[in-house]
C-alpha cells in the first residue's frame, strides 16, 4: 500500500463524504467550508487520488494547537493510517516550536489508541457534556 500524505489540499466535498463513510455528522457546505478554512492546517493520506483519511489542526495560531478530526475510511481502519496522520501533524507543530494537543473522549477507545500509537499520554480528563440536541440541523444532502 503506497499511501501519500498531503498537506492543506483537502476540499469540502471529500470531506463531507469522508465525513459520511465514518458515520459523523454531516456538516451544512458553508458551515463545512468555513470549517476547513478556520483550520490552522490539515494532513491527509491518498491511495493515489482516493482519499483515506484526513485529520486537522485547530487553535489560536499562537498557543493553542490541536489535533482535531482524526477521519480514517472503515476499510482502511487499523493500518497505522491514523497514527501515521498524527505523527505527521505533530511534527510539522513542534517543527513550528509549539506544542501539539490531541483530546479525545474517553469512550473513544479507539481514538486513545491512535494516541497512544502516535506517542501520546493522558494527561487530563474532561467528562463534560453540552446540551446541545437540535441546535444544529442537519443537511439533507
Amino acid at each position: 500500500m503506497n499511501v501519500q500524505f498531503r498537506q492543506n489540499e483537502l476540499n469540502a466535498s471529500d470531506y463531507q463524504a469522508l465525513r459520511k463513510a465514518c458515520a459523523m455528522t454531516l456538516l451544512d457546505k458553508n458551515l463545512l467550508a468555513a470549517a476547513l478554512n478556520g483550520s490552522l492546517f490539515t494532513v491527509s493520506a491518498y491511495i493515489e487520488d482516493k482519499l483515506l483519511g484526513t485529520l486537522r489542526v485547530v487553535g489560536d495560531g499562537a498557543f493553542v494547537f490541536l489535533i482535531y478530526d482524526v477521519l480514517v475510511l472503515p476499510e482502511h481502519r487499523s493500518r497505522g493510517i491514523a497514527a501515521a496522520l498524527v505523527n505527521r501533524l505533530t511534527l510539522e507543530v513542534l517543527n513550528r516550536g509549539k506544542i501539539p494537543y490531541y483530546g479525545t473522549a474517553l469512550s473513544n477507545i479507539a481514538s486513545q489508541r491512535t494516541a497512544n500509537r502516535a506517542w501520546y499520554v493522558p494527561a487530563w480528563a474532561c467528562v463534560w457534556r453540552g446540551r446541545f440536541d437540535g441546535v444544529l440541523t442537519q443537511p439533507t444532502s
